[in-house]
């Protein structure tokens, strides 16, 4: 049993006005963070309308995606 109230996947309209924080995270490189936290920001804002990355890799990858992306990426990038 969940508790009374809180988020269910059998109900999609108790999500419309939910804000999700999703951290994606691991110590080796090249384990593929910055290509599943841009899709995952991109499904997202698709389907909320909005989404923020925070970039706080040394190599910025997700930023540099970004500007390259010159305005397709519906997600922001903030480069910490």
């Amino acid at each position: 049993m969940g508790r009374a109230g809180a988020l269910s996947w059998a109900d999609p309209a108790k999500w419309e006005s939910a804000k999700v924080l999703i951290v994606v995270g691991a110590l080796k490189g090249g384990t593929g963070k910055t290509c599943l936290s841009v899709a995952l920001a991109e499904a997202g804002a698709a389907r909320w309308g909005s989404a923020l990355i925070v970039d706080a890799d040394s190599q910025a990858s997700a930023s540099r995606w970004h500007e390259l992306a010159a305005g397709a990426m519906r997600a922001e990038v903030l480069a910490a």
